[in-house]
């Protein structure tokens, strides 16, 4: 291994190790050099929402309109290029299969998400015992915290059976 004052010589006295150095010297002359825009102290509140819709911004035609007429469009035609008299059969169909694809896909990306789940449940369950296991107050409170979880559970599920 070379020391730095052994590396300094090395450089010095190499040609190409040389110009590599003067190369990197060059370069981070140039990346300090940069003028870096720094970005406005409210970008955070200009590209995050901090809140939720509220009840009248949900139901707002205003707001929504866009993106409905822009879904019952691309829908629409897709219904006219189906039902063009000079498609064949067989082109009818792929585009049917082109339009089912993506609900595969979601289809299988659900699947293996509940199969990856149940793949790490037994891990996951073992690393909370394991991060509980000198903690038995912590353990408790969780446990007890279940309970407002399981009862709002049961009301939601409830008054959705209701509607």
């Amino acid at each position: 291994m070379f020391s730095r004052s052994d590396a300094a010589e090395h450089a010095q006295s190499c040609p190409s190790c040389r110009t590599l150095v003067e190369e990197a010297s060059r370069l981070s002359g140039e990346i300090e050099a940069l003028a870096v825009p720094v970005p406005p102290p409210d970008i955070a509140e200009r590209v995050i929402r901090l809140r939720p819709f509220s009840r009248r911004e949900r139901r707002s035609f205003r707001i929504w309109g866009g993106p409905i007429f822009l879904s019952g469009g691309v829908f629409l035609a897709g219904l006219v290029i189906l039902a063009l008299p000079g498609l064949r059969a067989r082109e009818q169909a792929s585009l049917s299969l082109a339009a089912a694809l993506p609900a595969l896909a979601l289809l299988r990306a659900l699947a293996r998400s509940v199969l990856e789940t149940l793949r790490l449940l037994p891990a996951g369950l073992e690393a909370v015992s394991g991060s509980l296991a000198g903690r038995t107050p912590l353990g408790f409170v969780c446990l007890l915290l279940l309970a407002p979880v399981a009862f709002g559970l049961r009301r939601v599920l409830a008054r959705a059976s209701r509607r």
